[in-house]
């Protein structure tokens, strides 16, 4: 992996300077001689929880994938969280899990996890990467359409004006660009400047669990020990609607979230945090108890999973790519957004090594069909399970869907070789073919199997 020591000739233009935008940047600044960061936030802002990330609040375990990602991407990035402590654990040694028929076994499973708040992690990649020469930044500015040159139809600028200044039309200015990358996030008004420019909007795929959340922050006082470092209880369709999320941070802290599906929407006042926590399979209002509240509850509904099909936009611009959730959207209590953005930039960097002399615009229009593909298997574990909590009928697909997601759920609990599949599959280590394995689908018709006849006997009870 190069250094960003910048490349070919040319200017990149990247919108948005999260997660998935500063990974674009890294990526950009190998093979473009200038990158430029766009920001609508001010730098400021950027130290701290801000408006631009209003889930940043929440838990955002870093899964493995993304992690061996970002270190490839970023070499010795780890080594700047040590002085933080932040936690490094076994997945699965130290996490504990309520699936439907009991809870995870402790095993060694060699998956390493590291567990930062957001800020923190986006702080440190934000500092590489503003250090890299191609790289320059414009913050406290937002991009408010696209120039397309007439005949080509190709990206030849960007509309950038100060924040909320756009709509006026003061004060917009052009910014040539030979690349640009799309990485604002899920408030991305992509579709709107496709429209604009008159081209197609994209088709939209969208699965609406209709969850919220809401979480606190806490401090670990001395001698209190927590014999976990995620805490996990499930939902369950139909009737399980409640669970929850603990996971450990650095400076002896815990984000603790409580989730409700189908709009059964945790409350954030005290009392009704209490209430809900209290109604939990799992005893975590005695653990709260013993933790010190540091922060106000913040809730968060805006969950929606959102895909745009992009590669199926006729006459699509050439140079122009949408990454992370500019691109696809997923249900944030999966934790799958980071990773998906790490590998989206990951496939940028091999294509555009692997393109050498042949055309940008070649490159990643051939990127934009390989990127849909390696978007299905996150988006079917995403969505699989969200389609039963959506509003209205049901159709028979969804419900197959989420009958064998119940299904695999049910067989993991207590059972250590499906404990540690599990994690492998939700790190998005291994791909779907280790849920079809003999093994695997043997104990998953067995799980599938035993549900229905405890529910047949459950409906002849209740008569």
């Amino acid at each position: 992996m190069s250094t960003g020591s910048g490349g070919g000739p040319g200017h990149a233009v990247v919108i948005g300077a999260g997660i998935s935008g500063l990974l674009a940047a890294r990526v950009l600044s190998d093979h473009f001689s200038q990158v430029t960061l766009i920001e609508r936030d001010s730098m400021d802002s950027l130290r701290v929880w801000r408006s631009g990330v209003p889930q940043a609040r929440h838990p955002h375990l870093l899964l493995a994938r993304s992690q061996r990602i970002v270190e490839e991407l970023f070499p010795g990035i780890w080594d700047d969280f040590e002085k933080l402590d932040v936690p490094v654990f076994d997945f699965g040694s130290r996490t504990r899990m309520l699936f439907p028929t009991g809870f995870s076994p402790s095993i060694d499973s060699g998956v390493l996890c590291r567990s930062v708040s957001r800020p923190r992690f986006e702080a440190a990649l934000r500092r590489r990467v503003l250090a890299l020469p191609p790289v320059t930044y414009q913050d406290g500015s937002q991009v408010v359409g696209l120039d397309l040159h007439g005949l080509t139809r190709s990206v030849a600028a960007v509309l950038v004006a100060g924040r909320g200044r756009g709509r006026t039309g003061e004060g917009v200015r052009r910014v040539a660009a030979d690349v640009v990358v799309d990485a604002s996030g899920r408030t991305s008004h992509l579709p709107h400047w496709l429209s604009a420019s008159g081209l197609s909007r994209p088709r939209v795929s969208q699965v609406d669990p209709r969850l919220g959340y809401a979480t606190r922050l806490y401090e670990i006082p001395d001698g209190v020990d927590l014999d976990w470092d995620v805490l996990v209880e499930f939902t369950r369709l139909p009737s399980a609607s409640r669970g929850c999320v603990g996971l450990r941070i650095e400076n002896d802290q815990v984000l603790f979230t409580l989730q409700g599906n189908g709009g059964d929407y945790p409350p954030g006042d005290e009392d009704g945090f209490v209430a809900f926590a209290r109604s939990l399979r799992l005893p975590v209002t005695g653990m709260l108890a013993r933790l010190r509240a540091r922060s106000p509850i913040y809730c968060y509904r805006n969950t929606v999973n959102r895909w745009y099909a992009y590669h199926r936009v006729p006459r699509w611009p050439q140079n122009l790519i949408a990454v992370g959730d500019a691109h696809c959207v997923f249900n944030p209590i999966y934790g799958q957004g980071i990773t998906v953005a790490s590998q989206q930039a990951l496939l940028l960097h091999r294509m555009l090594e692997q393109g050498g002399d042949a055309p940008v615009a070649s490159t990643l229009r051939a990127y934009r069909a390989r990127q849909a593909r390696q978007l299905r298997w996150p988006w079917l574990l995403s969505t699989s399970v969200d389609r039963g909590w959506q509003e209205g009928p049901v159709s028979l697909r969804s419900r197959f869907m989420s009958g064998v997601a119940d299904a695999w759920m049910c067989s993991i609990g207590g059972d250590p070789e499906m404990f540690s599949r599990f994690i492998t599959v939700t790190h998005l280590l291994s791909g779907p073919g280790v849920l079809l394995a003999p093994l695997s689908l043997a104990r998953i018709g067995r799980a599938y199997l035993r549900d229905r006849r405890a529910s047949g006997a459950h409906r002849e009870e209740a008569r």
